[in-house]
């Protein structure tokens, strides 16, 4: 396993607003996430960008548009992930309906995997 060398001038920008991020508690929201979601607009040309603290996070709030926008609660999810997707799904208020199969050489659904778990819905 390897180390994650960060960049000189990332460690420079931290050791330099340290204190301001520690002053105001905001460790992983308030004006650092909302610098971060302009630049994500920015490069990516998005129309918007949230950045949250978190996957669990992100992939709640991914799931309340898919159930609040769509109207959908019904969510499918792969039979190899972690437990805590499976915590998200409820508490965006939305319904696991089941487990699709993974490929053991890909540890991803196939399309076939796929069309065999919708068509059985």
């Amino acid at each position: 396993m390897s180390v994650i060398k960060l960049p000189k001038n990332s460690i420079d920008f931290f050791k330099s607003n340290q204190d301001k991020i520690f002053e105001t508690g905001n460790l992983a929201e308030g004006p650092w996430n909302d610098q971060l979601s302009k630049k994500i607009k920015i490069i990516s040309k998005a129309k918007n960008a949230i950045c949250v603290n978190s996957n669990g996070s992100g992939l709640v709030a991914l799931l309340l548009i898919y159930k609040e926008y769509y109207g959908r609660i019904d969510v499918m999810i792969q039979s190899n992930t972690m437990y805590g997707v499976k915590a998200m799904i409820g508490a965006a208020g939305c319904r696991q309906v089941g487990f699709i199969e993974c490929q053991i050489n890909t540890l991803m659904p196939s399309i076939t995997d796929l069309k065999k778990f919708t068509n059985a819905k």
